[in-house]
């Protein structure tokens, strides 16, 4: 279990933000796009759901200071590790692994490092990776690998 403020993050009600899918998707959003601002009536259009349920949203969200002043804290280290979880949750999406192997065959392990790994990363940042190898890669492989993740 992770400790926060030397309190249980069950313990501080952190739950109800992944009781429901709506809450996961609203804040999934939410700390992906750390630079926006966020008001209920944008918000409710943009992620098709109610204003009383993203209002209760965001008024757990501020309760536990993730976000300050409609924007979300990324000094506070629940940030990071939500951040986390949903960037792992993005790398499964997108398949990394399979599709390294497909197109670079001789791989021999493969890793993310950077603001990905840190729970610090922006709407914009890129994505370090490292790849190892048995032996030189043709770049055109590795810019296919490159194309896949873009999408």
């Amino acid at each position: 279990m992770f400790i926060y403020q030397k309190q249980y993050i069950s313990d501080m009600g952190t739950w109800k933000l992944f009781s429901t899918d709506e809450r996961v998707d609203a804040v999934r959003f939410i700390v992906n796009n750390p630079t926006q601002t966020f008001r209920v009536r944008n918000l409710s259009k943009k992620l098709k759901l109610s204003p009383a349920h993203l209002s209760r949203v965001l008024k757990q969200l501020t309760k536990l200071k993730i976000v300050k002043n409609g924007v979300v804290d990324l000094q506070n280290p629940f940030v990071k590790i939500i951040k986390i979880l949903f960037n792992l949750e993005k790398l499964d999406e997108t398949r990394l692994v399979e599709n390294a192997k497909k197109l670079i065959p001789n791989i021999r392990g493969i890793g993310i490092y950077g603001s990905w790994t840190t729970g610090t990363n922006y709407e914009d940042s890129d994505l370090d990776i490292w790849i190892k190898t048995d032996e030189v890669t043709d770049e055109r492989e590795v810019a296919k690998l490159n194309s896949i993740l873009i999408k």
